[in-house]
């Protein structure tokens, strides 16, 4: 079946002229040294804004956030997994939880949305159906060759398929299903890592196990989920992950790093940025990130996607916070972190 992608000039490629090393892991150890610099006290100086690049039409709610470098702004490109929102969730009544969720589910559709380097928008792919169950499209993740993504009900519990996504092909493969809510995932190798809702539990997979299961399998409509090789409580109630990018090793550990805002009494907000060891979900470094957009949305900046990479030296952040119209923030680590 043709993709359902809306294309504003067909001549535009959705990638660059060729596909880059995912920017995360093949600058992992420069990354992980700089952003060991930052602290509670040091951030706001260390971690500049040095670009806002606002986006061409509608975001809707953005997920997940993947940088594909070129050589320049024109063959840049960001893909962006957003959820459109058609029908609302609706809460149980006096806290009521049935069968792992507080709510039921709502309605919509799982777009990805790609722009180039000044934020010119070249491609909208609806990657759902009318109906389907699974329309969060969550956070991201690029290994290189493939963008591997999550589609899931919008509530926690429910049901999830763990998908990866052809970028140059534009076919999209599922590859396994879980009976639970997934909002990040992260490729380590020959393990995926998938986080639920708010990253607070972690399952490891093997993918030469559940790579192979055919697609009638895995979109069983009743049961049929695939089992995990290991299932992780996040020992840490700092922040809910939004998005995660895998990054490499560190002091013997494997690790990602991970944005996300937690909400606390009294409707105080809370962000920051954390990596995490993709195995155990412990932290191995935390630092707060309070900054918010300037417009009148007052967005915090790791409310939503994040990617990370090293561009002429320094690590930079870009992060698309804003849900409806909205631009990419790109932070830069400076000098002396």
């Amino acid at each position: 079946m043709s993709p359902n992608i809306t294309r504003p000039n067909p001549a535009i490629p959705l990638t660059p002229p060729t596909l880059p090393p995912p920017g995360a892991s093949s600058n992992a150890q420069e990354i992980i040294r700089q952003l060991l610099g930052l602290t509670r006290s040091n951030i706001a100086s260390k971690l500049k804004l040095v670009k806002r690049i606002p986006l061409g039409g509608e975001v809707w709610e953005p997920e997940g956030l993947v940088r594909l470098a070129g050589s320049s702004p024109e063959e840049e490109r960001f893909w962006i997994s957003a959820g459109e929102y058609t029908q609302p969730t609706i809460k149980y009544p006096d806290g009521e939880w049935r069968d792992g969720s507080d709510r039921q589910n709502g309605a919509g559709f799982a777009h990805f949305l790609v722009f180039d380097g000044n934020g010119k928008r070249v491609g909208d792919w609806v990657v759902s159906e009318t109906g389907d169950g699974e329309y969060h499209n969550g956070g991201v993740e690029f290994d290189g060759r493939w963008i591997w993504g999550c589609l899931a009900e919008y509530r926690p519990g429910g049901r999830a398929s763990v998908i990866r996504v052809d970028v140059e092909r534009l076919e999209v493969e599922r590859v396994c299903r879980v009976g639970d809510h997934l909002g990040g995932v992260v490729r380590d190798g020959r393990r995926l890592v998938t986080l639920n809702w708010g990253g607070r539990k972690g399952r490891v997979w093997d993918l030469g196990k559940v790579g192979k299961r055919d697609e009638q399998s895995v979109m069983k409509e009743e049961g049929g989920f695939d089992v995990p090789e290991e299932v992780v409580t996040n020992p840490s109630h700092w922040i809910d992950y939004q998005d995660c990018k895998f990054l490499g090793e560190y002091e013997g550990r494997s690790v990602m790093l991970c944005s996300g805002i937690a909400t606390l009494g009294d409707g105080v907000e809370v962000g920051g940025l954390a990596i995490v060891d993709t195995r155990s979900l412990v932290p191995v470094w935390e630092v707060p990130f309070m900054l918010r957009t300037d417009d009148g949305k007052r967005v915090l900046m790791t409310k939503n996607p994040m990617d990370v990479g090293v561009v002429d030296g320094r690590v930079r952040l870009w992060f698309a916070p804003e849900e409806g119209r909205g631009a990419v923030y790109v932070f830069e680590v400076g000098e002396g972190a």
